[in-house]
Formats: structure tokens, C-alpha cells, sequence
């Protein structure tokens, strides 16, 4: 996800407190495709799979995923403290040179880095949501406003409420991430068993870190929890339909 948070700050830079203009929110979700072959590597059992069975599951669950990690990101920009994004950004510049491919990508973070004065905290002039998605965006205020409602509802579910900070839970977005990953909803798989095998696996995983970390409103968390990759879903399908605006 590196190229994504890259863009991330570059906007934040270039478009402060302004409304993002369509071209360059177009640019900035198509970065999250590259990063599907990550995403797919780091689900654990899917190496067991045959190729097609992999292409599907990425291309069917990919955008639900992309857009509840970007609720999350977005909307906790102040409290996103669990994921150390600066500090991923700053190592991966460590450990990822310059080379031909690459160098201007990298002067350009540099640049931004410099610009924004990055620490090691969240710049507080992160992207909100009102400059990605100012109205009227969509064919009808119906979709805008669901689509207003879904992504908090996204963006709080990971939220660590034992911690009076409010962080994110590393654990949380980890598992729903794989979680959403392994969704069989809406797809022929051949192997089909042992995908939801593995779901049922995370899912069992979920179920027993809530109950062991947060102990009160257990059910009610991880029945939320079982609609993340729904919402994720009608989110994409009414950006989908977003207006050229």
C-alpha cells in the first residue's frame, strides 16, 4: 500500500481543506489495485488454491476491502495511532532506494514528507471526507446519504474502545481484512469448501479475541463485524455510479 499512502499525503498536501477534483480522485482510487497481489499473499491458506479461484476471490472482494480500509483511514485520521503509517512510509523510503523505476515517486514523498512536516504522528491536515465527496456527488441524495452512513459505521467498527485514545485495533483490521478476503457471497469457486473453511476459521478467530479482549457486547460486535464486507460492497457499487464531479 505504499503508493497509496504516498498519494494520500500528496493530496493532503496539494488540496488542504479544498475539494478533491474528480480526475485526481480517480487517480487516487485506481492506486488500490496495485496493491492486490499483497493483499492476496498476506491471507493465510489462499496458497493452497488454484490461480482462477484466487483471481476471482481478489476481483470480487478487493473493493470491499479497499473501501473499508480507506473508511478507516479517512474518518480516524487523529486516532489512527495503531497503524504507524508515517513510520511505514519512512522505513519502506529506508529500505526501498531510489532506483530508475522509482525515483520519482520517491523524491516526490520527500517532498510532501518535508512540506507536511511528518513526525511520527498523523499530519492533522489528513483528506476528509467532505473533499472526496462533496455534494452533490452522486445521481440522487438517497445513495449520497447512504453512503454517508456506511462509511462511519466502517470506520468505528475496528475502533478500540477499551483505550480512552481511541485507537485502532491492529488485531481487528487484520482479521477483517481476511475476513472479507475469504467472502464466497456472489462467486462460483471451484473449491468453494475450503474457502469458507478458512473463513470460518477467522471468523472463529474474531469471535474469541472479542470475548477475550473486550468481554462486554461481544455478540452485538461481531454481528457488525459479519456485515463489514456487505457494506464494503454497497459502498463500491454506489461510488460506482459516482458523478463526473
Amino acid at each position: 500500500m505504499f503508493y497509496w499512502y504516498f498519494y494520500l499525503f500528496y493530496s493532503s498536501a496539494i488540496y488542504h481543506d479544498t475539494k478533491v477534483p474528480y480526475d485526481v480522485y480517480l487517480e487516487w482510487d485506481m492506486i488500490w489495485p496495485i496493491t492486490a497481489k499483497d493483499v492476496v499473499a498476506k491471507v493465510s491458506g489462499l496458497e493452497m488454491l488454484n490461480p482462477v479461484d484466487k483471481m476471482k476471490l481478489t476481483q470480487h472482494n478487493f473493493p470491499a476491502i479497499q473501501i473499508f480500509i480507506q473508511a478507516v483511514v479517512m474518518e480516524n485520521r487523529q486516532d489512527f495511532k495503531g497503524t504507524n503509517m508515517c513510520e511505514t512510509i519512512q522505513n519502506s523510503l529506508l529500505q526501498c532506494p531510489p532506483t530508475e523505476n522509482n525515483e520519482e515517486d520517491v523524491k516526490r514523498l520527500h517532498y510532501v514528507l518535508q512540506t507536511l512536516n511528518v513526525g511520527m504522528k498523523m499530519p492533522t491536515n489528513a483528506l476528509k471526507y467532505e473533499q472526496l465527496f462533496a455534494s452533490p456527488w452522486a445521481s440522487c441524495s438517497t445513495l449520497e446519504e447512504r453512503h454517508a452512513h456506511i462509511i462511519p459505521t466502517l470506520a468505528a467498527w475496528p475502533i478500540d474502545f477499551n483505550d480512552p485514545g481511541k485507537p485502532i485495533d491492529k488485531a481487528l483490521l487484520f482479521l477483517m481484512y481476511n475476513i472479507i478476503m475469504l467472502s464466497t457471497d456472489g462467486i462460483a469457486l471451484s473449491d468453494e469448501s475450503t474457502v469458507r473453511k478458512l473463513q470460518v476459521s477467522h471468523f472463529n478467530m474474531l469471535y474469541r479475541y472479542l470475548k477475550h479482549k473486550y468481554k462486554t457486547n461481544v455478540d452485538d460486535h461481531f454481528k457488525e463485524g459479519m456485515q463489514i464486507a456487505k457494506l464494503g460492497r454497497e459502498a463500491h457499487i454506489i461510488r460506482a455510479h459516482r458523478l463526473p464531479v
